[in-house]
């Protein structure tokens, strides 16, 4: 599925980017994620793992504890999926939305560490969510708001698909008040 070709054109882009960086691991390595305890990578892992700990014991499960059963759950920008994973391993079931489909660090991955677990990789746009109105409980930008092309406008669809009494999470995504900041970042 394409969803446009300069879509298309940045997933291919970035999987050559993720590969690069040493981002492709497999899929028993990514269930254990966000814990990554050794490898180049490891220091920024530990990083996501407060994060995470952080959001479980903060937004989840007070989340989960205020209504009845599993929740609906959509992790945006999804990529490996490993959030998705940690969210089924919790009780509840989703979507992975992602705009590759890419098995470096995409939905490729995520597919395979999904099965049977609640959670569907769906291919999708920030902009433009495959789900109906307020009908999420929880919507996660973990490490991804930062890819918005437009930050209203997604805020605006995510807010669309969130129920009145969720919750809309963001972790561990870098904003800069000056291009050259970020571009600083990018270099490094």
């Amino acid at each position: 599925m394409s969803l446009s070709p300069a879509l298309d054109r940045f997933g291919a882009d970035y999987a050559q980017h993720r590969a690069a960086e040493g981002r492709a691991l497999p899929c028993e390595a990514v269930a254990s994620l966000p814990y990554l305890h050794q490898g180049p990578l490891a220091r920024q892992w530990e990083v996501k793992a407060r994060s995470y700990e952080a959001f479980v014991t903060r937004v989840l499960r007070p989340l989960a504890g205020a209504g009845k059963g599993p929740m609906f759950a959509l992790d945006l920008g999804a990529g490996n999926g490993w959030l998705s994973h940690r969210l089924a391993r919790e009780g509840h079931h989703g979507l992975a939305v992602d705009i590759r489909d890419d098995s470096v660090d995409g939905p490729g991955v995520a597919r395979a560490l999904l099965a049977g677990s609640g959670f569907e990789c769906r291919l999708a746009s920030f902009d433009c969510l495959p789900v109906a109105d307020v009908t999420a409980d929880l919507a996660v930008f973990n490490a991804s708001l930062h890819y918005s092309s437009d930050l209203v406008a997604t805020l605006c669809e995510a807010r669309r698909v969130v129920r009145p009494g969720g919750r809309i999470a963001i972790l561990d995504s870098p904003f800069y008040r000056h291009d050259a900041h970020g571009a600083a970042m990018v270099r490094h």
